[in-house]
């Protein structure tokens, strides 16, 4: 499950492990095996002696991220079953429907639907493109800007708009990330 920046990988307990190893690759979604000379092939080991049931993996080098586990005591660990690794569950937020904007004097009032779960939301913003808003997997936003990143109600006013033509996006947000944006389909005038 991918918590913001970080991964969180869980596991039902294994009856007679004393711990679990985490093993991990960002390219091959199966081949992660342990040869007859004990070395690792086509994954790498991310930690050894875990005593809980997820491993909490800080720094995952891509969007796609593959991980095994096995249960270890002192008779040695189970065999890595390399076709089937960890499935992904998405705990994604949903992202904020019915965003519409109006024009109230030289101000605009954008509002949408609150999202179960969220703490709060971001609201982005360009007055040229009205489609192509994202957001980079380092958090920056690409062909829009971010006009806040702690909205807490379901309303923001933008004082200070560049122009007669603006374009917003909304995603919403806890501690486990922020929804996607659909960019695509920026706020429509309300009617």
């Amino acid at each position: 499950m991918r918590e913001g920046a970080t991964i969180r990988v869980g596991w039902e307990p294994v009856a007679g492990a004393d711990y679990y190893k985490v093993y991990y690759d960002d390219f091959f979604p199966s081949g992660c095996t342990v040869g007859r000379d004990g070395r690792l092939h086509w994954c790498e080991e991310l930690a050894s002696g875990v005593t809980e049931t997820s491993y909490v993996h800080t720094n995952p080098d891509g969007r796609t991220n593959y991980y095994w586990i096995t249960a270890c005591n002192s008779g040695g660990c189970s065999a890595i079953d390399s076709r089937n690794p960890a499935k992904f569950i998405d705990t994604s937020l949903n992202r904020p429907a019915n965003v519409r904007y109006v024009r109230e004097g030289a101000t605009i009032r954008v509002s949408w639907a609150p999202v179960a779960g969220a703490s709060y939301y971001k609201v982005y913003y360009d007055h040229f493109f009205d489609s192509g808003c994202t957001v980079e997997w380092g958090g920056e936003p690409a062909w829009c800007e971010e006009l806040d990143s702690g909205v807490t109600e379901t309303t923001y006013v933008h004082t200070n708009p560049d122009g007669r033509t603006n374009y917003y996006w909304i995603t919403a947000c806890s501690s486990r990330g922020c929804s996607t944006i659909d960019s695509k389909n920026p706020a429509a005038p309300q009617s």
